[in-house]
């Protein structure tokens, strides 16, 4: 995961992503955590009312895969979560390679997503990888959403590039217009997601 980036890009909008290392760990909840291996994509959104981010990742083993997804949309103006789901979707839902192009068809409001907010329902959304950049994350860091109240802890290696975009999150736009994209490989990054 790009945050850095991401970071940079979205500094003057709602939904604000902002690194940290001196938040205490143990004043979160951890509600999900996986072990992201190959492919992963993410984007943010900003439509000027729905403000959000979606992750998806291949994980588990080579014996034993899964693909993780995480999203998170709320009201821009209020902070009001309208949407929070995590877990577990079919590993045929995520096609393609994170060098190049990847592409997620799913439901997110199927049994084996834990869904704290709405009902969840259709994803579909493209990542194509663009020059803007690439980049090498190594280390630790925790990224917080905005007033989402969400955050995702990382640690690991991943190798990303810039990302065009474009989609849908539950009947919410994803375009190469919206905040940020990124994609690219993780490997053994492990990725906590906790409510703050």
């Amino acid at each position: 995961m790009k945050h850095n980036k991401l970071k940079n890009l979205l500094s003057g909008v709602s939904v604000l992503v902002v690194m940290s290392t001196a938040a205490d760990p143990a004043a979160a909840a951890p509600l999900y955590r996986f072990i992201g291996n190959g492919d992963f994509a993410e984007a943010m959104l900003n439509d000027g009312t729905t403000c959000g981010y979606v992750y998806v990742s291949r994980a588990g083993t080579v014996n034993n895969p899964e693909t993780d997804l995480f999203y998170v949309l709320n009201d821009c103006a209020s902070g009001v979560d309208l949407e929070v789901g995590y877990g577990t979707i079919p590993n045929a839902d995520l096609q393609g390679d994170g060098s190049g192009k990847l592409s997620l068809t799913t439901d997110s409001s199927g049994a084996n997503i834990t869904r704290d907010v709405g009902n969840g329902g259709p994803i579909a959304i493209t990542w194509t990888k663009t020059a803007y950049y690439t980049a090498k994350q190594a280390g630790s860091s925790q990224t917080y959403y905005g007033d989402t109240g969400y955050s995702v802890n990382f640690a690991g290696v991943a190798q990303s590039s810039s990302a065009a975009v474009q989609g849908s999150i539950v009947g919410h736009g994803v375009s190469a217009a919206s905040d940020g994209a990124d994609m690219g490989k993780n490997s053994s990054v492990q990725l906590v997601i906790q409510r703050n």
